[in-house]
């Protein structure tokens, strides 16, 4: 999989998760840090929301700022008002999140 630098979009991490050689070119502190980012994607962003999301995501967190990963505005938003999610969330759906993507790439800097 070919990607430019800079932020990537919801398909383009999904489809890079997935790589095997995305995967095999991690070390084993960054494979890490990556799995921190599935476990998000898997259980907290789909349709089943683990018990432990709040951990989940506290735990991406740490890694992003481990691997110096700039957040997008999305993900700094989550982790401000991780308070509001639980009783947000179910007013989000992907599609609007997909669409708000290119709006919230254009403020980044």
């Amino acid at each position: 999989m070919k990607i430019k630098e800079g932020m990537l979009n919801g398909p383009d991490i999904r489809r890079l998760i997935n790589d095997d050689d995305f995967k095999n070119a991690l070390s084993q502190n960054k494979s890490v840090d990556c799995n921190c980012v599935k476990a998000v994607i898997q259980n907290v962003l789909g349709i089943h929301r683990a018990e432990n999301w709040s951990v989940l995501i506290e735990e991406m967190i740490h890694a992003f700022h481990k691997i110096n990963v700039s957040m997008s505005l999305k993900v700094h938003f989550l982790h401000c008002h991780i308070d509001k999610f639980a009783e947000q969330s179910p007013c989000e759906s992907d599609e609007h999140g997909e669409r708000f993507h290119p709006i919230a790439a254009n403020l980044e800097y």
